[in-house]
């Protein structure tokens, strides 16, 4: 399904347990873009919603809807935090090239 490093892991336990919204897990929301590309969205999520894919990584939970599944399905999620960059950065066999995700 989705494969997150152990720093994407790392970075999501810091955001989560660092949250003043009571956050237990991150949403990633996907949708189609031009040129068959994705768009990917992140946020802190205080539950799972009922139609949601629920992934656990240790105490790191991850939200899909069912929309998103299919289109990141296979997908690598790292974190990146160097001179060059900064953020989840998803690597997914059904987009055309790498993409750098934000979380709002």
């Amino acid at each position: 399904m989705v494969t997150l490093t152990d720093k994407a892991i790392r970075a999501v336990n810091r955001f989560v347990t660092t949250s003043e919204s009571n956050a237990v897990g991150l949403r990633i929301i996907i949708s189609s873009a031009c040129c068959n590309s994705l768009q990917y969205g992140l946020r802190l999520e205080q539950r799972a919603q009922p139609d949601d894919k629920v992934l656990e990584y240790g105490a790191v939970k991850v939200f899909i809807d069912q929309k998103s599944v299919p289109l990141i399905d296979g997908a690598t999620i790292d974190f990146v935090d160097d001179r060059e960059a900064s953020g989840f950065r998803f690597t997914n066999l059904n987009a055309k090239k790498p993409t750098q995700g934000s979380l709002s």
